[in-house]
């Protein structure tokens, strides 16, 4: 069949200036983001010198543009909305430019899924290290804020390698095996997850499935084991969306089992009761 030009368009047409990077090695020890060329000399002269990332949860984050050679990078601020996301090699990224200051942004993982977004509530008027999300129950004990220095010390070296996408990709093959006639969900370990906050949230279709109270009390067992750990979660409705979280004892399930990033664990719901989940996990092979 012979092609006839001009009578089809050849690429996506869309009014709304827009572009896609994928995060690469000096993405992450840069901790700056080129914007492309091509999108730079189209509209740079027009973009102000401080943006707003906004993501589907209604967070945003505010990050300076900065100017060099006839380039343009997503710099100050830059690593706070990377590490909150935890932005690693191979993830892919949406900018779309509404105009004014504002992209909107869409996030996916190396499966070319989109992330479930962690919680986060940030005025335009905050500083993007101002961490204000919902807030935590009382019966929560506070964490004190990590600094580098403090992971860098973490008692397993393993967890400050950078994670290869092969592994991780295998982690979530093995992962993807578990069958059971129980409800159950998958989570792949975060930064955040394993050290920092020591938080791990549940998916929100399982969540708003499967808890019905604000806060509660759950048990963690180890499939291998038997040996269980409790631990606490608390649930919040934001824009429609259910959101659980898990803390208190899960701190003492991450250290103890020595979870790392990129490990994948599957949560199996065996005690609605009780909210006793059994946990089996996959994890990566570390050099």
């Amino acid at each position: 069949m012979n092609s006839r030009p001009g009578k089809y368009p050849l690429r996506f047409q869309d009014k709304t200036p827009h572009f896609f990077k994928i995060i690469l090695g000096d993405t992450i020890c840069n901790r700056k983001l080129m914007i492309p060329p091509r999108f730079t000399r189209k509209y740079g002269k027009g973009l102000p010198s401080t943006v707003l990332l906004n993501v589907p949860t209604g967070a945003t984050w505010r990050v300076e543009l900065v100017r060099c050679g006839g380039e343009i990078w997503l710099q100050n601020g830059w690593k706070e909305f990377a590490d909150y996301y935890s932005l690693t090699y191979g993830h892919l990224l949406f900018f779309q430019y509404k105009g004014n200051h504002d992209f909107h942004v869409l996030i996916f993982d190396m499966s070319a899924t989109e992330i479930e977004y962690p919680l986060r509530s940030l005025h335009r008027d905050e500083q993007p290290g101002n961490d204000r999300g919902f807030q935590d129950p009382e019966v929560e004990e506070s964490e004190p804020e990590t600094s580098v220095e403090i992971i860098e010390t973490f008692k397993s070296a393993r967890r400050m390698q950078p994670m290869l996408g092969v592994e991780k990709s295998k982690a979530l093959c093995r992962a993807s095996t578990f069958k059971s006639i129980n409800p159950f969900f998958r989570v792949v370990m975060q930064p955040s997850y394993v050290h920092d906050r020591y938080r791990t949230w549940v998916p929100s279709g399982f969540a708003r499935e499967h808890f019905a109270q604000k806060s509660g009390d759950i048990i963690l067992s180890l499939a291998d084991t038997g040996r269980t750990w409790p631990a606490k979660y608390h649930l919040c409705i934001e824009r429609g969306k259910t959101h659980v979280k898990f803390f208190g004892g899960w701190r003492e399930f991450v250290e103890d089992n020595n979870l790392g990033v990129g490990d994948v664990c599957v949560f199996e719901l065996i005690n609605e009761t009780d909210m006793m989940f059994q946990v089996v996990i996959f994890g990566l092979l570390r050099m």
